[in-house]
């Protein structure tokens, strides 16, 4: 398979299992957990753009009250 059949399948498949989390059906553990698998079977690396990611972290961010 090229990558971009790869990147398309991946987000096609995470795309359900983010619907199952926003309606109860799967928590955000297992959310994470998922799509780590899901993005190892199609070969989409963890520092890929394409990956779920939230790259914004918004903890305790000195700048935003």
């Amino acid at each position: 398979m090229t990558e971009s059949v790869n990147v398309s399948q991946y987000k096609a498949a995470v795309s359900i299992f983010e619907k199952w989390h926003s309606i109860g059906l799967i928590t955000e553990e297992e959310l994470r957990v998922i799509d780590t698998i899901t993005a190892e079977k199609y070969g989409i690396n963890s520092t890929s753009i394409y990956r779920r990611n939230d790259l914004i972290y918004k903890g305790n961010d000195a700048n935003i009250p």
